[in-house]
C-alpha cells in the first residue's frame, strides 16, 4: 500500500511539473488500422467457433485435431489481436455467434473442411491486401503473422479427407 501511494505521489509530482510523457499504448491506430484489427477479431471469433464445432462434432480423429489447431491458433491470435488494439486505443466491436447449420457424421467432415477452406480464402486475401496499405510496424507484424498461421490452416484444410471427397464431386 505505501507502495502504491508513493507511485501514485511521483505520478502526480511528474504530471505536475510537465515530465509525464503519455505511455507508449497511448497512441492511436492508423486510419484504417482499428478496421483491420476488428476484421482480424472477427475472423479469429469466427474460426474459434467453427474449430470448437469441429472438436465436439467432427466425424474422423483428423477432423477433431483440425480443429484443435484452428481453435487454438486462433485464440493465441485473438490474445494478440487483443493486445495489439489495447496497445493502439482501439475498441474491438463483439462479435455475434454465427448459425452454421453443418450436416452431421462423415458430411460434417467434409462440409467443415469447405467452410474452412472458404473462410480461410476470403481471410488470406483481406490479410493480404491489409499488408500492402498498413504502415504500422506492430500491425503489419501481426498480419505477417496472421497470413502464416491462416496459410497452414489452409494447407491442413485442403489436404483432408473431407475436402478430397468434396473435390471429387
Amino acid at each position: 500500500m505505501l507502495n502504491r501511494t508513493r507511485t501514485m505521489a511521483l505520478a502526480m509530482a511528474m504530471a505536475v511539473a510537465g515530465m509525464w510523457t503519455a505511455p507508449f499504448h497511448a497512441q492511436a491506430a492508423e486510419p484504417g488500422g482499428a478496421a483491420v484489427l476488428n476484421d482480424l477479431h472477427r475472423s479469429n471469433q469466427e474460426a474459434m467457433e467453427l474449430g470448437r464445432l469441429a472438436q465436439r462434432k467432427g466425424f474422423s480423429q483428423e477432423t477433431r485435431r483440425l480443429g484443435d489447431v484452428v481453435f487454438y491458433d486462433h485464440r493465441a491470435s485473438e490474445r494478440r489481436v487483443s493486445r495489439l488494439a489495447k496497445t493502439l486505443s482501439v475498441e474491438l466491436v463483439k462479435v455475434p455467434p454465427t448459425q452454421r447449420p453443418l450436416p452431421t457424421g462423415k458430411a460434417f467432415d467434409a462440409a467443415f473442411a469447405q467452410v474452412l477452406i472458404a473462410d480461410h480464402r476470403k481471410d488470406v486475401a483481406a490479410v493480404e491486401e491489409a499488408i500492402d496499405n498498413i504502415a504500422e510496424p506492430q500491425l503489419h507484424k501481426l498480419l505477417n503473422s496472421q497470413l502464416s498461421m491462416l496459410q497452414k490452416h489452409l494447407d491442413a484444410a485442403q489436404k483432408t479427407p473431407g475436402a478430397a471427397a468434396q473435390a471429387s464431386r
